[in-house]
């Protein structure tokens, strides 16, 4: 790059003349659009490391042309356009209730799934705050009420049940420990 230094009113004319240039295509003129078309173009300039000139403008518009706002399109683009669009059928095809009913039954599925993870934290949680006046019993208690889980987890009972078995032993087992301190 020279150090040749211009005036603005040279770098708008030889921005002008590339514009010329551009005919038959045409690009918007309204302030704001050529704000952004202004800038694309600097930066183009400046980070190529160009001088003003008319023929780097070109460049620079040939570079950016599918982002500039174009008031007529240059037929360059016009053709990328065209070729690109894609032909849209409006039907919808038919899924069929057999598929139907596979995607349904696998999102209840998986619903029972998290259901079942959350009841089993509840199970874990109720057996972990148990807390008798011994704590050799409430260990005990505990180490037993999680076997009792594990079997009934192996023989695919419901999540459900075990979480009330469990509440059930854990209310009996305060309840017992409470009559046991009456008699002390």
């Amino acid at each position: 790059m020279t150090t040749n230094t211009y005036t603005h009113e040279q770098i708008r004319a030889e921005f002008e003349a590339a514009k010329t240039r551009l005919k038959p295509a045409v690009l918007k003129e309204s302030p704001e659009d050529q704000a952004f078309i202004e800038r694309l173009v600097s930066q183009y300039i400046l980070a190529n490391q160009l001088e003003p000139t008319a023929d780097n403008f070109y460049a620079a518009f040939k570079f950016h042309f599918k982002v500039l706002p174009w008031l007529v399109k240059p037929a360059k683009l016009l053709l990328l356009e065209s070729e690109s669009k894609t032909t849209i059928i409006p039907t919808v095809p038919e899924l069929g209730n057999d598929f139907e009913a596979r995607v349904r039954a696998g999102e209840k599925k998986n619903e029972k799934k998290v259901a079942d993870i959350k009841t089993f934290q509840r199970i874990d949680e109720a057996i972990s705050t148990l807390s008798l006046h011994f704590k050799s019993d409430t260990a005990s208690q505990q180490t037993r009420l999680r076997g009792y889980v594990a079997t009934e987890k192996a023989r695919n009972a419901e999540p459900e049940s075990i979480f009330h078995q469990v509440k059930n032993e854990i209310e009996r087992l305060y309840h017992e420990e409470e009559r046991a301190r009456m008699y002390l």
